[in-house]
């Protein structure tokens, strides 16, 4: 019920953050909506300046004209006068109604160049005012451009995630539905195993209590009463079982010897893996064949299997006898010195190959590849390897000497303390060797010749080394848990006797103790043969005990079972859905791949229309090589088909059956020939087509994997000329909106050129007649007189 409700806490967190991704969603839109309408306004707004610049231009223009024009007509103007002044004439009295009218031109054309210098001054105003207000629109546009882009990427990237959100969201509640459902199946199938399991522990427990009570009548009818007077003879009474002792040794063997298989499994695997690097290093980077130490040490090394495997088996046996035993002790256990024997024999090997393996890693150095601190991380490891054969040497001498029956307390105390000693310092080595493996792993595969197989078998050293310094410090640590256990010696009690951790179960005792067992059978055979015998309830003592102080141990076994059989059912259904997941993905590539395929259609022929000359080559070479792809499949694919229909074409054999009549002309021997020879050529032809199917496969799949990749360039080429063709169109949207707005600019500037071109015709029209009623009206002289000396134009000399 917690997984559950912890399912639905994160489900509605999920929700809930959902929301909040659609509110803020939301806010963002609007965000962008207002943007854009501002965006609107300030490109109307730019619109409308750019108008009036215009505008003001054409002004400046037509002013510019005008100001050009006047400047002419004064020039002209000045040269009738020096033309005037050249002539001579004297100057004669002038008319009162020539200097009125000369007096006039002045003023007027005082105020045409006042009136021109404000205009310029204005035009000038203008023209910095309508430039910095462009510049500061230009610089908002750009700004308001800038957060347009920044808010446009924000609502993407919230699609997007909101997106995976609520994908992820929906699988998550597939899965919660099915987990849901399957924990409420779990749910019932724990109750129908709770009430099982229930059932059986009552009917074990009332079994117990018959058995217990069936042995405790027969111990008090058929036991005769045991004298206790004399001592002497009390030693030779029955021991009481101590099984909490028993117990715990049992637990502590057990321990022992399964880290210890794994150490062997963990050195044994460490010695193969270096004879594999040894062939892959002479090989791939000597490029040569192996040296005669390296091939003597690679054959040593292939043997280590023998030796490690007998100390396996010596353990086993040590462990099987430890279970059955009911008085564990040195004596009830022989197989312990042949585990010693074989140990002995192992470190024998190790000491063998000590040598050769110093052999080797000098000829490693001597390689002009290897650098300085690649050479000290191999003497170094040296140096760690040796240390562990001297520690294997003394802890199997201290085993040996533990072997011995008629050892003192204090040096058997001794013994198990040395021996935890040994096991520290080994666990440190072992720690020491992992480092160094992993320094020179690391050096080593920065070299350029450094090949990958040498590369996969470094990885192998670096696991195997690894696991071998984790058994060691669990091995070390057993070992350490129990060393009060071990060094504290527990007797037997006897009736009669005080209890003495000195007394030891010797043969004789073990001798009566089998022969009570055959009384107690015997006298359970006469008084009631129906009644279970002594003997068999001798041998399911084991059982019955366990059965009765692991109540608590059985009840966990099936938590653990059932736990491991929920864990199970989750597994199978977790998969079941990724399967299916699996196949929805595969559907959705297969259509991606055929909407692929025409989109790639559509895309050459709208490359062609807006004439990308660049990616037309790839577009080509693509569909192309596509095409050929396909060829090469379906032509694959046809010669499959061909083959399983030769192979299904084949006929599976025809043998020829005898009669009674043609076999007797016919050996039993030749018969059997004939079959052989039939089978044999049979089951060549189907491993040869089985070789031709296997390798067509295999080409089968290089070539849809070649497919695939194209099919991926494809869609990327793709991509890029969407891209480029939403540039290409952006561009010629821009272009098109530059030419509407100088075809209107260039217009505008037309009829304002052929408005000004009417009015200074007409002006320069009027001028003239003013001009020639100016000549018509007499007094040239004093007409010239009054003009050279008064209308001059500013920078010019007289």
């Amino acid at each position: 019920m917690s997984s559950t409700e912890d399912l639905t806490s994160k489900y509605q967190r999920l929700g809930q953050e959902y929301q909040k991704a659609r509110a803020q969603i939301t806010v963002l839109k609007k965000g962008v909506v207002d943007e854009q309408t501002s965006n609107k306004v300030l490109q109307d707004a730019l619109k409308q300046k750019d108008q009036t610049t215009r505008k003001y231009e054409q002004d400046i223009d037509s002013l510019q004209f005008r100001n050009s024009q006047l400047s002419k007509r004064v020039e002209i103007l000045q040269n009738e006068l020096d033309d005037y002044e050249r002539k001579g004439t004297k100057p004669s009295k002038s008319n009162p109604q020539t200097s009125s009218i000369s007096f006039i031109h002045q003023q007027e054309l005082q105020l045409k160049i006042a009136e021109n210098e404000s205009l310029h001054k204005q035009l000038q105003e203008a023209q910095t005012d309508n430039q910095n207000t462009v510049n500061h629109l230009e610089a908002r546009l750009e700004v308001l451009e800038r957060n347009k882009d920044s808010y446009e990427k924000q609502i993407e990237d919230c699609n997007s995630k909101n997106a995976a959100i609520i994908e992820r969201m929906k699988e998550e509640q597939i899965m919660l539905n099915a987990k849901v459902h399957k924990l409420e199946e779990d749910l019932k199938f724990a109750h129908i195993m709770s009430d099982k399991y229930q059932q059986q522990l009552k009917e074990a427990h009332q079994e117990l209590r018959s058995k217990l009570d069936k042995t405790t009548k027969l111990m008090q009818e058929k036991v005769p009463f045991i004298d206790t007077e004399n001592t002497m003879l009390n030693k030779l009474n029955i021991p009481v079982c101590d099984r909490n002792h028993q117990h715990t040794a049992q637990n502590f063997i057990e321990s022992t010897c399964n880290q210890t298989i794994v150490l062997m499994a963990g050195l044994s695997d460490y010695h193969t893996y270096l004879e594999q690097r040894l062939k892959v290093y002479s090989l791939d980077i000597m490029h040569e064949k192996a040296s005669a130490s390296n091939t003597k040490f690679s054959s040593y090394l292939l043997q280590n299997a023998t030796y490690s495997r007998k100390v396996q088996h010596s353990l086993t046996e040590l462990l099987d006898q430890a279970k059955q035993e009911v008085f564990i002790s040195l004596s009830t256990l022989p197989s312990y010195g042949s585990f010693v024997s074989d140990l002995k024999s192992y470190v024998k090997y190790l000491e063998k190959l000590l040598p050769y393996r110093v052999l080797s890693v000098n000829e490693e150095c001597q390689s002009s590849m290897w650098s300085e601190n690649l050479e000290k991380t191999n003497n170094n490891l040296l140096k760690e390897e040796k240390k562990i054969v001297s520690l294997f040497t003394r802890l199997v001498n201290y085993l040996s000497i533990i072997s011995n029956l008629n050892l003192q307390e204090s040096s058997f105390t001794k013994c198990v303390e040395n021996i935890a000693n040994i096991l520290n310092v080994l666990c440190g080595c072992f720690h020491a060797i992992y480092e160094l493996y992993v320094i020179k792993s690391k050096e080593e595969h920065n070299l350029p010749t450094y090949t990958d197989r040498l590369k996969t078998t470094d990885d192998c050293l670096l696991t195997t080394v690894h696991s071998l310094s984790s058994t060691a410090t669990k091995l070390k640590s057993v070992f350490q848990q129990n060393i009060q256990f071990m060094t504290g010696f527990h007797g037997f009690k006897r009736k009669g006797l005080p209890s003495d951790d000195s007394q030891i179960l010797t043969k004789p005792l073990k001798i009566f103790f089998t022969q009570a067992a055959s009384y107690m059978q015997s006298i359970s055979q006469e008084s009631a043969p129906s009644s279970v015998p002594y003997s068999l309830a001798v041998r399911n003592s084991r059982s019955l005990i366990a059965s009765s102080d692991n109540n608590d141990t059985l009840k966990e076994q099936a938590a653990t079972t059932q736990e491991a059989l929920i864990r199970l059912e989750q597994d199978k259904e977790h998969w079941m859905l990724e399967a299916q997941l699996v196949k929805a993905k595969f559907e959705k590539e297969r259509k991606k791949t055929a909407l692929l395929g025409e989109e790639l259609k559509k895309c050459k022929t709208e490359a062609l229309q807006i004439a990308i000359e660049e990616n037309l080559s790839t577009i080509n070479d693509i569909p192309d090589k596509t095409r050929n792809a396909t060829r090469s499949t379906s032509s694959t694919t046809s010669s499959i088909q061909q083959d399983n229909a030769s192979i299904h074409q084949v006929p599976l054999g025809t043998m020829e059956v005898f009669s009674k009549e043609k076999s007797g002309y016919m050996a039993e021997s030749d018969h059997e020939n004939l079959v052989k020879e039939h089978l044999t050529n049979r089951i060549a032809q189907l491993t040869k087509q089985l070789q031709i199917t296997d390798s067509k496969c295999i080409n089968f799949y290089h070539e849809a994997h070649s497919l695939y990749k194209q099919i991926v360039l494809a869609d990327k080429n793709k991509q890029k000329l969407t891209n480029e063709i939403v540039d290409s169109n952006k561009r010629v949207e821009t272009l098109q909106d530059e030419l509407e707005t100088t075809k209107r600019s260039y217009e505008e500037q037309l009829r304002t050129l052929t408005d000004h071109l009417c009015g200074m015709n007409e002006k320069l029209t009027s001028q003239k007649d003013e001009i020639d009623e100016l000549k018509t009206g007499g007094g040239g002289s004093a007409k010239g007189s009054t003009l050279g000396g008064k209308f001059q134009l500013p920078g010019r000399k007289k």
